[in-house]
């Protein structure tokens, strides 16, 4: 095999980039729950800190059941509404 012509390179180019680009789908596949809970787990830890309440993220979700008694989403005039917090998206 000639490994010095266009074709044995751009060949190789083509596998490189399907087999790193599908490494690279299945890892983000597979990660996708981890990086929700540690977004979820982020707001939280951001919430705590806007009343005060400095907490690391792991501890976040024990703080945030300690302290946080209930939550509601409000419209621009600052009146509750009947809009539903499911995992902080409105």
């Amino acid at each position: 095999m000639n490994v010095n012509k266009n074709s044995y390179t751009f060949g190789f180019a083509i596998v490189m980039v399907v087999l790193v680009a599908s490494l690279l789908s299945i890892a983000a596949i597979s990660l996708k729950p981890f990086q929700d809970k540690n977004i979820e787990l982020e707001k939280k830890q951001n919430i705590l800190n806007s009343v005060g309440i400095k907490v690391e993220r792991e501890a976040a979700e024990e703080a945030y059941t300690k302290y946080i008694k209930d939550s509601f989403v409000v419209n621009s005039e600052g009146k509750k509404t009947n809009g539903e917090i499911i995992n902080f998206k409105i």
